[in-house]
């Protein structure tokens, strides 16, 4: 099976399409970036759009031409960091990207953490959905509203990060991914088999190399963790 033009050639010579999966609950942006994408590159790639975690997982196993998968992400709806942990952990393959509703800072620490490398903001244009199509999954990409307004702080909390040898370890990624999907850590450590304590400690050696004291820092949308926002080139879905 070899790749031409963005599409798949089989052993028959037959072409198929690519396929691009839009997870959001949002319904009018879901629909938007579906028809976008469809007229900038409806030629090599098929796009659909899912709207919960079990048609996503669907979708991927009945599939195997999935090249991209476009995944919103809030701080508030926290269950959704469980489904990018399973598409890091068994799809490494497909170039997996979020969608942040506003540019979130911590938010971006906590994708970078996860290694994923290419993080969009829909307050950005959505020529950068197209844009991202031609990274690969391990390269890393923040859309224009997040370096344009991001103050020093910021900016230098990301590069230390970038500039760690290796991001969280697996069972500080697995623990992170089962409290944010609505887990204690008491069930966490029976179904592991070890004590809460063991488990308290992995969850505060993630926090302490992400540069929070709490999860509540990741999830607050206070003003000092939201990005200015960019007006001039913002994108209103109706």
């Amino acid at each position: 099976m070899s790749e031409v033009n963005g599409k798949i050639r089989l052993i028959n010579n037959d072409y198929v399409d690519k396929v691009i999966l839009i997870y959001d609950n949002n319904i009018y942006f879901h629909k938007s970036a579906s028809s976008f994408l469809h007229n900038r590159c409806g030629s090599e790639f098929i796009v659909n759009a899912v709207s919960d975690e079990k048609d996503l997982f669907y979708q991927i196993a009945i599939n195997e031409n999935i090249d991209t998968i476009f995944i919103a992400y809030h701080p508030v709806w926290m269950n959704t960091l469980h489904s990018i942990y399973k598409l890091k952990k068994f799809y490494p393959e497909i170039r997996t990207v979020v969608l942040l509703d506003d540019p979130h800072f911590p938010s971006v620490v906590l994708m970078r953490c996860f290694e994923i490398g290419i993080i969009l903001s829909k307050k950005d244009d959505l020529e950068c959905l197209n844009s991202v199509l031609d990274l690969m999954p391990c390269d890393y990409y923040l859309s224009p509203s997040f370096l344009m307004n991001a103050n020093d702080k910021n900016m230098d909390r990301i590069i230390r990060i970038e500039k760690m040898k290796r991001f969280l370890t697996p069972m500080e990624r697995f623990i992170l991914a089962e409290i944010f999907g609505e887990k204690s850590t008491s069930i966490i450590a029976q179904e592991r088999g070890c004590s809460v304590k063991t488990i308290y400690q992995h969850k505060k050696n993630a926090l302490v190399k992400m540069g929070f004291k709490s999860l509540v820092e990741i999830i607050y949308l206070r003003k000092g963790n939201v990005f200015p926002n960019e007006t001039r080139n913002q994108i209103h879905v109706h």
